[in-house]
């Protein structure tokens, strides 16, 4: 393989699918990570901001929701909206704030198809 690059990413997605199935990831934890890796926290590589968005979110790492923002503002594939939503509703008051001022950002951007299914996730939100 030519440089080994491959074997890098798979090596941080194993990683992250490992934190991802902590219950939860606390705060200070994930505020290390994000300094000490910001080629996980602070990449382009969809597969990688779809799980560091998970985790941030299940850890209520609000410092960082800004980059979930972000993300879903620069994509609208199901594969990586859908997954989102779901771990941003009713994890936090903070989380469920996210989800909707995401949606209202992007609901004219993003597919009926996809539309139909946040708003469907949206409505599973506690009031």
């Amino acid at each position: 393989r030519g440089g080994g690059g491959g074997d890098a990413l798979l090596q941080k997605l194993h990683f992250l699918d490992q934190l991802l199935n902590e219950e939860s990831v606390p705060v200070s934890i994930l505020a290390k990570l994000a300094a000490t890796y910001p080629s996980v926290s602070g990449t382009h590589n969809a597969e990688i901001r779809l799980r560091w968005s998970q985790i941030t979110i299940k850890g209520n790492y609000m410092e960082d929701f800004s980059n979930v923002k972000a993300f879903l503002l620069s994509q609208g594939k199901q594969k990586y909206t859908l997954p989102i939503y779901r771990a941003m509703v009713n994890r936090s008051p903070e989380a469920n704030q996210l989800a909707l001022e995401v949606y209202e950002a992007t609901k004219s951007l993003i597919h009926a198809q996809v539309r139909e299914r946040v708003e469907k996730i949206l409505g599973e939100m506690k009031k």
